[in-house]
């Protein structure tokens, strides 16, 4: 079933802060692990990232990660999980996890958390 469900992913576009180190580890964790062509990365500050994706703005991807999926919706934070990880190889399993929204829920205070001291970590490094 999942080689199948892989087979059929269309590509989606994880953007992220690239003045953040915290978040261009993460980025480059991601990268090496995704199955070709089903993720491209870019960092927020990207030019190309406010021509292709006009419905993101530049505070609401610096504010969490965003995935930008085929059809143009966008997932943010905790919820954009489960599209990168069901696009990592090895990673599946944990999509049918986090695709429960009381998984996600529980996870929200911890992302919470990361993305503030990432911010603030920014905002020394700047």
């Amino acid at each position: 079933y999942l080689q199948t469900y892989h087979q059929k992913m269309e590509r989606a576009t994880l953007v992220y802060d690239g003045g953040c180190e915290r978040c261009r580890r993460w980025a480059d964790w991601v990268r090496r692990r995704a199955r070709p062509g089903s993720l491209e990365l870019l960092p927020c500050e990207a030019t190309r990232v406010r021509s292709r994706f006009p419905q993101l703005s530049v505070e609401r991807c610096l504010r969490a990660m965003v995935v930008v999926l085929p059809d143009g919706s966008l997932a943010e934070g905790v919820d954009a999980l489960p599209h990168i990880l069901s696009r990592m190889k090895g990673w599946s399993w944990m999509t049918l996890l986090l695709r429960k929204r009381s998984v996600r829920a529980a996870l929200a205070p911890l992302y919470g958390w990361l993305a503030r001291t990432r911010r603030r970590d920014r905002a020394t490094s700047a």
